[in-house]
């Protein structure tokens, strides 16, 4: 009897979970450039967006904290971006990607092509983190690397694991200032 309760009970809470998800507005636009009015300068856009599951991540980055930096010993670029969003809490993502080129890369294609984002799982509280599926093919397209101190943009898509249970990733898109090769 308890049993045919607790099932009740959830055919009731699963249709009003499912709508309110919180997924929010799908559509988003990067943040204009940061004009500073006292020397007329414009800092370079920063910025990522993705969908991960259910959630439509629209991160809020701090000009700290994030970096893309080509690793000349090791012929790979290796961005940090580092943000709040609203619903899901603080994430960060991190890629990492052959050469300082624009280009397609694939990871069924390189072992070099590397996707990861940590953030909170729901209670923003314990801290997960979401890695490359090696048996997915993860898709990083670098549509514009700029000199150091120009921005480095492009969008991201594939499958992140955690554990046995795997997490589609799609419409991503970044964009991060490149700072010094190192």
């Amino acid at each position: 009897m308890k049993f045919i309760k607790i099932l009740i009970l959830g055919a009731f809470i699963m249709p009003a979970l499912l709508l309110s998800s919180g997924c929010g507005d799908d559509t988003s636009t990067p943040p204009a450039k940061n004009d500073d009015n006292n020397n007329n300068t414009t800092d370079p856009i920063v910025y990522t967006s993705f969908k991960m599951g259910l959630y439509f991540y629209q991160l809020v980055l701090t000009t700290t904290g994030n970096t893309a930096n080509y690793k000349t010993a090791f012929d790979i670029t290796r961005i940090i971006i580092t943000g709040n969003d609203s619903k899901q809490g603080k994430t960060e993502v991190l890629m990492e990607f052959p050469g300082n080129k624009p280009g397609i890369f694939k990871q069924a294609d390189e072992d070099d092509v590397l996707l990861e984002i940590t953030g909170n799982k729901g209670d923003k509280v314990k801290e997960v983190t979401y890695q490359t599926d090696p048996e997915t093919n993860l898709i990083i397209n670098v549509l514009e690397y700029g000199a150091v101190g120009d921005t480095i943009r492009g969008t991201f898509s594939g499958k992140l694991k955690v554990g046995i249970n795997s997490y589609l990733v799609k419409e991503g898109k970044f964009a991060v200032q490149r700072k010094d090769d190192i």
